[in-house]
């Protein structure tokens, strides 16, 4: 609950995890060789406290969707040859799309809390109690 994103594979220091992540969603989509215009939506959420949100944290800088573009493209451009085309390739046709349809933000728990509560009081009020036990348990 307080951490941050991580940052780096082992020939990339700068690629970061939320970067990672979507460009998981996007192999993921190719592996299955789905139509992604038959898919309605997507998303890939980071959910912390509300107060990590407004701290100095990489969790709003990673989540950028520009930075995860850049890093995506940045991490496809270091490969040559045969290998980078077929990246550049991938990214064109798997990456970028789902990029461009995926939702890409942060969220605060206390945000999603809310919205439950609204739609089932009861379960959000359980989840509101455990979430409080969470906070003080780590810290």
């Amino acid at each position: 609950m307080n951490s941050q994103l991580s940052k780096g594979v082992t020939n990339a220091s700068y690629f970061d995890q939320a970067s990672r992540n979507v460009a998981c969603i996007a192999e993921v989509l190719n592996k299955s060789n789905i139509d992604i215009d038959q898919i309605d939506s997507l998303g890939f959420y980071v959910i912390a406290p509300e107060e990590k949100l407004n701290e100095k944290t990489n969790l709003t800088k990673y989540t950028d969707e520009d930075n995860v573009e850049n890093k995506v493209k940045r991490r496809v451009n270091e490969y040559e040859g045969e290998s980078g085309k077929r990246k550049g390739e991938w990214y064109n046709k798997w990456f970028l799309p789902t990029k461009n349809k995926a939702k890409i933000e942060c969220l605060s728990w206390e945000e999603v809390i809310r919205f439950i509560k609204k739609n089932d009081k009861n379960y959000g009020k359980d989840l509101n109690v455990f979430y409080k036990k969470c906070l003080k348990y780590n810290d």
